[in-house]
C-alpha cells in the first residue's frame, strides 16, 4: 500500500470519491475517522493535481 502523509493513498481516494458523490467534509471525516481540515486539504490537493495535469 501506498502511504502519502501518514494515510494511505486508498483512504484519500475514498475521500475524495465521497465528496464527488455529494458529502460534506465532516461527514467524510466521521465515516473515515479523520479530521475535517485534512479531507478538505486532500481535496485541494486533488484540485491542484487536477490543474497541473490539465495543462
Amino acid at each position: 500500500m501506498e502511504k502519502l502523509r501518514g494515510k494511505d493513498k486508498s483512504i484519500k481516494k475514498l475521500a475524495l470519491e465521497l465528496y464527488l458523490e455529494g458529502l460534506g467534509f465532516r461527514a467524510i471525516g466521521k465515516i473515515l475517522k479523520v479530521g475535517h481540515v485534512s479531507i478538505y486539504r486532500w481535496i485541494k490537493s486533488f484540485g491542484e493535481e487536477l490543474e497541473r495535469v490539465k495543462e
